[in-house]
């Protein structure tokens, strides 16, 4: 800025200091109004947006542009095994069926989805040129993995799902909404429905009714009511049914059996809830329901220590924070030598260092 600007400028604030000091400044009505008064800037004045609350179609609204998917890079460092199955689909046609689907969205001509989206077929290029709806899902797991490359996306790719009925984006949807407790809020209204239709008898499709049946008892048992708790056993019994059923899979058993379990405990029975963990823990590789089961046994349970170990050491903090426990009331009992209480002490230690506890020594 040059000087004869900075001279101006430091006259005009000196000239309205000491207007301000002779007298207050009066505001002038005029015809009962407040003028509108312009801030010295160049900046263009915009008004602030009213912030829109969730409703039905907040998940369908299109926050995304072509440019948001991640480039061929991004897929070939994810598409790989746990997230996808080996050979399911390749990194190039999660790249094309996102590219794809975002153009389509961004258009949005009348029944797009029903024309160029397809639920049925399996992963790959579609003669017919629709897009299979299972290589959009397996893209928005990964999206989904790192919401800050296309989160937008991939909720955008998985409530169109839902409004197809497609069972794994309803499932994905519901247990995402599940874990936040928002199940209920206007933005999964389509995503409930779905999942009731998913899990509301036998002709609704019998490889996923299970994980649906059991989505609806952690529904439920997260109400925390008698007639909650009631509903939610319902459900978890007949998840356990519909599993028996031949190609059923029931993916979150654990879950399942963990949401069981605490409904009973919260109903004072102590002993369903046993024996609910007690063929769980020997049928599932899950520390979870290991450690949940120990802490139901007597402490002189031959069973109980060895489940929590198992626990403990598959990272579970409560498990590693029990252990440290029990290590250190080893520690202090009569008639060790100094070398035996040391080891408990440093045992103690390294199980509550698991637990993520602040070091005892």
């Amino acid at each position: 800025m040059s000087a004869p600007y900075v001279r101006h400028f430091t006259r005009l604030a000196l000239h309205l200091s000491r207007q301000a000091a002779i007298r207050p400044t009066k505001i002038i009505h005029h015809a009962g109004r407040i003028p509108h008064l312009r801030p010295l800037t160049s900046t263009p004045f915009r008004l602030a947006k009213a912030r829109v609350p969730p409703h039905r179609n907040s998940f369908a609204q299109v926050r995304f542009t072509i440019a948001d998917v991640p480039p061929l890079s991004f897929w070939v460092n994810h598409v790989r095994p746990p997230l996808i199955p080996d050979g399911e689909v390749s990194p190039a046609e999660c790249l094309e069926a996102c590219r794809r689907y975002a153009s389509l969205a961004i258009e949005d001509a009348p029944g797009w989805r029903q024309r160029a989206l397809s639920p049925t077929a399996a992963g790959g290029n579609r003669e017919d040129g629709t897009i299979p709806l299972s290589t959009l899902y397996y893209a928005s797991i990964m999206l989904m993995s790192s919401p800050a490359t296309g989160g937008h996306l991939a909720t955008h790719i998985l409530h169109t799902g839902v409004t197809l009925d497609y069972a794994p984006s309803v499932l994905a949807m519901a247990r995402m909404a599940l874990k936040v407790g928002r199940l209920h809020d206007p933005q999964f209204a389509a995503t409930k429905e779905a999942l009731e239709r998913l899990a509301s008898g036998p002709k609704s499709d019998p490889y996923y009714r299970p994980d649906a049946l059991t989505l609806m008892g952690l529904l439920h048992a997260r109400q925390g009511t008698p007639a909650g708790d009631e509903r939610a056993l319902r459900f978890f019994s007949d998840a356990a049914k519909a599993a028996r059923v031949p190609n059923a899979v029931w993916q979150w058993r654990p879950s399942a059996v963990l949401g069981q379990s605490r409904t009973y405990v919260r109903r004072k029975q102590p002993d369903r809830a046993r024996e609910v963990l007690q063929i769980a823990a020997k049928e599932l590789d899950n520390a979870e329901v290991c450690f949940e089961y120990a802490m139901l046994l007597p402490a002189d349970d031959p069973e109980r220590m060895p489940m929590l170990e198992r626990a403990a050491v598959s990272g579970v903090e409560g498990a590693a924070r029990e252990m440290g426990r029990i290590e250190l009331q080893r520690a202090a009992e009569e008639g060790l030598s100094s070398a035996e209480r040391r080891e408990r002490e440093v045992l103690a230690d390294e199980w509550l260092a698991i637990a993520g506890d602040k070091a005892l020594i």
